[in-house]
């Protein structure tokens, strides 16, 4: 995502962005029941994790985390109370499939769907 990408979407108003949002089918409404948790976000490009924290943000998610990879994801899960992740796929250090089999081993992350 570029500059130009990202200028894009902070023009849109916030109630634009909610007022076309379908309770059946928008993410974002099932999102908003979790808003009291902690969300980690876990992407290796720079302009993608600010975009996506500041779109979490936008609907209003306070308490959102950015890692940098897998390793630095695992980090921030063992130090942290963490209700979501996002992640990407191709991360240097530790992959995004990589970081969901250590989350499927892991007995504290039983609780979450994945």
């Amino acid at each position: 995502m570029n500059e130009k990408a990202i200028n894009n979407y902070d023009k849109q108003p916030k109630e634009k962005i909610m007022k076309n949002a379908d309770p059946k089918k928008d993410t974002a409404t099932t999102l908003k029941q979790h808003l009291h948790k902690a969300v980690l976000l876990v992407e290796d490009t720079k302009s993608i994790i600010l975009t996506e924290k500041k779109m979490l943000n936008d609907i209003g998610f306070e308490n959102v985390m950015m890692a940098y990879d897998g390793q630095d994801a695992i980090e921030k899960l063992e130090q942290n109370d963490i209700g979501l992740i996002i992640s990407d796929w191709n991360m240097p250090k530790l992959n995004g499939y990589e970081l969901l089999q250590w989350v499927r081993q892991d007995s504290r992350f039983k609780k979450y769907h994945l």
